[in-house]
This record gives structure tokens, C-alpha cells and sequence, in this order.
């Protein structure tokens, strides 16, 4: 039943390849099902064929660059009718968490339409060299993590909203003007390798 529900029933055959040259490392990892019978994890992976080349802002001194096509809403709504149907029990507490998430702070707030209907397809991630070459600098280079959305300005609202509704001990969000643009900043503390605490922002 749980084979079924994540869809490996319908798989017909897998490969992987992996080349190794002087310009990098290609990996290729391949699953052959019949399109009409792809269901569950299979239906997850099956990237619609879209751009998936770096834009023209990625810079040329780039060292390390991800663009992932995956439809966020489209994927929730798969992942979660793969959850019922390996348990039915697992609609309703589906169903709870996600229709309760932030109520406590704001009646109004609905999760399902303020955040995952104004996710996109387009997830792309790129970093840089780091600044200096001392241990602390090599451990976090410059880098990028960009999520497309086709409602950018309802999407950071629900994302303040989160903000808002996150526990006491963490930084509440910033707001700022840069450009014309607005940005959110959150300060995430966390440990170090040390045990020291290490300040980090989310923008």
C-alpha cells in the first residue's frame, strides 16, 4: 500500500550515471514510469520542462549555482494526497495543522491561500568565493537563495505573518526600503562549532 501511494509500483526502470572530468562532475539519475500512471514521489519529481539556465544576474564569478523547477502548491497538494492515502487519518491532522497554523496570532491568516498559492516554480540558489580566506569566511561564502512567486507582494506578507508567529526567544522580522524594493530581515541566533553563539540573518 505504501509502494502504491508513493508511486514506485508504476516504476519500470532507474539508472545512474556519473562522468568525471576537468570541468566538473555530471550526475544524472533516471526513472522511466508512463506519464498517465505517475503518481506520489514520481509525480514530485517530474519537473515541468522549463529554463532552468542561470539568468543574467547570476554573476560570472559564481562558483556554485541550483535552479529547482518544482511547482510549491502543485507538489504540497501531491505530497499530501500521497500522505492520506498511505493513512486516511492523516487528512485530518493535515487538514488541523496546516487551517490552524497562525490563528493564535491572526484569525485571518490562512496558510493555504496566504503562502502556498503564492509560491512559484522556480527556486534558484547561487554562491560566491568568500571574502577572505580565513576559516570563518570559507564556512559561509556569499550566497543567494531566491524563490519565484507570481504574487510576490501577498507572499512576503504571509511571510511577515510567519514572522509573527514564531517563537519569543527569535528576532521579529525587519522591514526596509533598498531600491525601490522592500526587504525582511530576520535574525537567527545559533550555536557554533564552539558552542559560542553565532548571529545569522535571513532576508
Amino acid at each position: 500500500k505504501i509502494l502504491a501511494a508513493l508511486g514506485l509500483n508504476n516504476l519500470q526502470s532507474l539508472s545512474l550515471g556519473v562522468r568525471d572530468s576537468a570541468e566538473g562532475c555530471l550526475v544524472q539519475f533516471l526513472l522511466n514510469a508512463p506519464e498517465s500512471q505517475r503518481q506520489g514521489l514520481l509525480k514530485l519529481l517530474a519537473f515541468p520542462a522549463k529554463d532552468a539556465q542561470p539568468p543574467a544576474f547570476v554573476p560570472s564569478d559564481a562558483v556554485k549555482f541550483t535552479r529547482w523547477r518544482l511547482n510549491f502548491e502543485q507538489a504540497w497538494n501531491t505530497l499530501e494526497n500521497m500522505l492520506v492515502e498511505i493513512n486516511p487519518q492523516y487528512a485530518g491532522i493535515i487538514k488541523l495543522i496546516v487551517d490552524n497554523a497562525g490563528k493564535d496570532k491572526d484569525p485571518n491568516f490562512d496558510l493555504r491561500k496566504n503562502l502556498l498559492a503564492n509560491l512559484g516554480d522556480d527556486i534558484l540558489s547561487y554562491e560566491k568565493p568568500p571574502r577572505r580566506p580565513t576559516l570563518e569566511e570559507l564556512s559561509s561564502p556569499p550566497s543567494l537563495y531566491l524563490v519565484g512567486s507570481p504574487r510576490a507582494e501577498q507572499l512576503a506578507a504571509a511571510l511577515k505573518a510567519l514572522g509573527s508567529i514564531l517563537p519569543q526567544q527569535t528576532t521579529k522580522l525587519k522591514e526596509r526600503e533598498f531600491l525601490g524594493r522592500k526587504v525582511y530581515s530576520l535574525n537567527m541566533a545559533s550555536a557554533g562549532k564552539d558552542g559560542k553563539k553565532v548571529d545569522r540573518s535571513l532576508h
